[in-house]
């Protein structure tokens, strides 16, 4: 067992006061981790001219705040304080273990520490780290589970391991503000119809930016971009460099913004498990790899059956569109937030076109921007849905 002396917390991100809605608050962070493990060393790594009065900390981490990039209209791409707040903590950190925790989280058990001794065997391919780093499943992306595969895509949410670990995979470049665009290469027809908000979403910066550095070929050219080569090279990359934890297991409660997050969609531990098995154990055999990529392209190909389903609903309800612009029929006009079973192919926004999905339920409401735009192309007056 670790001596608790032995730990740096890293509370990273901004100030949360007491109150707020869907988050905890960071004094109430703080003294859970003092709680739970006395004698660690605590950082707090926020921004500049934060308040900080009354918080219980040992070391103090101020950094200038390096802004967000908008996802058009929707949210924030915070990428780049995650990166800043969580390096520049890690370079404070004087002991040789470290906690990456969120400033809206809390702790509730020492459970990280029993799993992260556990998982000894390592191949000696896309080995990172000198030992793994022990994370949360929460946002840990399976990419045999339902539809956009999202490779790459580590939970950054709570992370334990070597001090000098975790500041090599977080001691990476900040990201520009083409990673929050639509991707500038042609994409797959099939993947038109998506919303096409990133290149690479932020956890997949982070991680194929630590394999860049490290000498590892890996790169997408959108965000949910698959190939059986890219699947195998990104689990190897998991089941090396990584141990997933349930929740539970790990000790971290989430603020309910967070915990919200579909389970369905990430390794369970037992999933985990299963790749560590297949790419690193002495038991792998070729049966079992073998067996996970007819998974993985099975996942795959319902993905592409879902398309061509929403891509040929989409078709036809542009061609019943036309035949009622043919032959003269009135269109009511629809309010804002009012629910459509289809979705226009393409919008415009500050003169920028970006693709929008084909696939959206009937309790779907678009973002005010799309109704208030005054570039929007009608079909046919200017409070209604349009389609390009």
């Amino acid at each position: 067992m670790i001596s608790l002396e032995k730990i740096a917390v890293i509370v990273q991100g901004p100030v949360v006061p007491p109150g707020k809605p869907d988050q905890y608050a960071t004094c109430d962070t703080l003294k859970s981790a003092r709680h739970l493990l006395p004698g660690a060393q605590i950082i707090l790594s926020t921004w500049e001219n934060s308040d900080v009065t009354g918080l219980d900390f040992d070391t103090l981490v101020t950094s200038q705040d390096p802004g967000s990039f908008p996802i058009m209209d929707l949210r924030a791409c915070n990428i780049n304080r995650q990166i800043t707040s969580t390096r520049e903590g890690l370079r404070k950190a004087n002991r040789p273990y470290a906690v990456k925790l969120r400033s809206d989280c809390l702790l509730e058990n020492l459970g990280f520490l029993n799993y992260w001794e556990q998982f000894p065997d390592r191949s000696p391919d896309c080995q990172i780290f000198a030992r793994r780093i022990a994370a949360c499943a929460c946002y840990f992306r399976n990419p045999a589970k339902r539809e956009k595969a999202y490779l790459f895509h580590p939970s950054d949410i709570f992370q334990f391991g070597l001090t000098t670990d975790l500041l090599d995979l977080w001691d990476i470049p900040l990201a520009n503000k083409n990673v929050c665009v639509p991707p500038a290469r042609p994409i797959p027809f099939l993947y038109q119809y998506e919303p096409c908000w990133y290149n690479k979403v932020e956890e997949q910066y982070g991680w194929l930016e630590c394999l860049n550095k490290h000498g590892v070929k890996a790169d997408l050219k959108y965000a949910w971009e698959f190939s059986l080569k890219l699947a195998n090279l990104s689990e190897l990359s998991m089941a090396n460099n990584f141990v997933v934890m349930s929740m539970k297991d790990c000790g971290v409660k989430l603020p309910s913004k967070i915990s919200r997050y579909s389970q369905e969609l990430v390794y369970k531990h037992e999933e985990w498990l299963g790749i560590y098995h297949l790419f690193c154990s002495q038991r792998r055999t070729p049966i079992g790899k073998w067996l996970r990529d007819a998974q993985l392209l099975q996942t795959h190909f319902h993905s592409i059956l879902n398309h061509l389903y929403h891509v040929g609903r989409h078709y036809l309800v542009r061609a019943l569109l036309k035949l009622k612009d043919i032959f003269g029929i009135p269109t009511r006009n629809k309010p804002k937030g009012y629910p459509l079973p289809f979705a226009p192919a393409v919008v415009y926004f500050k003169g920028v076109k970006f693709p929008m999905p084909c696939h959206l339920n009937d309790n779907y409401e678009y973002p005010e921007w799309i109704l208030s735009d005054k570039t929007r192309r009608p079909y046919d007056d200017a409070q209604s849905w349009w389609v390009v």
